[in-house]
């Protein structure tokens, strides 16, 4: 949503550039500019943020101590953000991919106009069309993210977002025509919103929440400093070997840096963004129906829990909140405070409370030290029951253990 709403703004900005060049002056629209700049200003401060709760949890609902570690100046979070980043390989190539992208998206701001006046010749009219397809792309590549997302390929999807801001330069150099510029900057603003949409995505589920800010605040430095290279080099390139041969440099370079990395961003897609425990969540019996896509939900939406040995987890009578798979440990099941069963690593418990809409039939209780993962109940009810077979699968165990109690 957030990158639709960008891309609107990229098509209306010229426009309204356009409106007010026709009507005012240059002046006008710069100061137009500026109180648009002030007036985010004025809306972002006067957000107010809630204090954070930890991550983690236990059977009491309290959690650990708050990961951060209080106020720090601008360029030691900057650093920490850095050292977070340069640490890990997958941050390191999601990042230089990234920044390879703002390369080229710095060079736009020169060839874009290059190619309106010098190449295509069809005059500052011209430069405002190509900036306006590129909002076009913007709000098709929207959606187009958000379908590509249902392919749990996160990472390569990426990649091929940063090869679409790249390689349609190539077609420019070799084809230098109206039709193919307005290609490229369709595809353009639509790869914008795949990289955008899928890079902050990755980027939330690789770092750690206590540095995630610093980590967001070093990448924003870095592709600054990539779309001011991109700048740079633009004219450089356009003054010795020209601008045709200049796109094809620009794209050819970023389009290969995303190639060579392939086999990493398969990696991450593979390992990195698999969600934690989520070969556990594949093992239990009511969840084999379901598609791969909602059992990576449920894998996802979990939540860690440790319970102490001797501590109850729930007691027969309360309401039913949760539903649980072992981690490690064993639990013992009680009814009526007569010894039923345990159950141990990759066994559930709790869904009969949740399908049935009936208070706790047993009590569970850890017998040492467990560690399970906790699904909160709209999200197992709407999983479970959204899906014919899971839900049959599911009555199936309720009635069984209904029958056994």
């Amino acid at each position: 949503a957030s990158s639709t709403i960008e891309s609107v703004g990229f098509f209306i900005g010229p426009a309204i550039a356009g409106v007010l060049l026709a009507v005012t002056d240059v002046a006008t629209v710069y100061v137009f500019d500026a109180l648009t700049f002030a007036w985010s200003a004025v809306v972002v401060m006067g957000l107010r943020t809630p204090d954070r709760a930890s991550e983690g949890s236990t059977v009491d609902g309290e959690g650990g101590e708050d990961a951060a570690d209080g106020p720090t100046s601008m360029f030691a979070g900057a650093g920490d953000g850095y050292r977070e980043i340069l640490r890990s390989r997958d941050l390191r190539l999601l990042i230089g991919l990234y920044c390879g992208q703002t390369v080229v998206a710095g060079a736009s701001l020169v060839f874009g106009v290059a190619i309106a006046l010098d190449l295509l010749d069809i005059g500052e009219s011209g430069v405002g069309l190509l900036d306006a397809m590129t909002g076009v792309g913007g709000l098709a590549g929207g959606v187009v993210a958000l379908l590509l997302a249902r392919r749990n390929q996160l990472a390569r999807d990426f990649g091929l977002g940063v090869i679409l801001w790249s390689a349609p330069l190539l077609l420019v150099a070799a084809w230098p025509t109206l039709a193919s510029a307005i290609i490229a900057m369709v595809l353009i603003g639509l790869a914008n919103s795949v990289v955008d949409v899928n890079a902050f995505t990755i980027l939330q589920r690789l770092v750690p929440d206590a540095v995630m800010g610093r980590v967001f605040g070093a990448m924003e430095s870095a592709v600054i400093g990539g779309m001011a290279l991109g700048s740079l080099l633009m004219p450089l390139f356009i003054n010795t070997i020209g601008l045709r041969a200049g796109l094809a440099v620009i794209g050819g370079s970023v389009t290969t840096l995303v190639l060579l990395g392939s086999a990493g961003l398969r990696r991450i897609d593979r390992e990195a963004l698999a969600p934690v425990a989520l070969d556990l969540f594949r093992g239990v019996p009511m969840f084999a129906v379901l598609p791969e896509q909602s059992i990576e939900r449920l894998a996802q939406a979990a939540e860690q829990v440790t319970v102490p040995s001797g501590r109850s987890v729930f007691s027969e009578g309360e309401p039913g909140d949760r539903f649980y798979i072992v981690e490690s440990g064993r639990v013992d099941v009680t009814i009526r405070d007569e010894f039923v069963r345990s159950l141990a690593h990759g066994e559930s418990f709790g869904e009969i409370a949740l399908l049935r809409d009936i208070p706790r039939t047993a009590t569970v209780t850890a017998a040492g030290d467990v560690v399970l993962r906790a699904i909160d109940r709209d999200t197992f009810i709407s999983v479970v029951t959204g899906h014919g077979d899971a839900a049959a699968q599911a009555d199936q165990v309720v009635t069984w253990r209904l029958g056994i109690s």
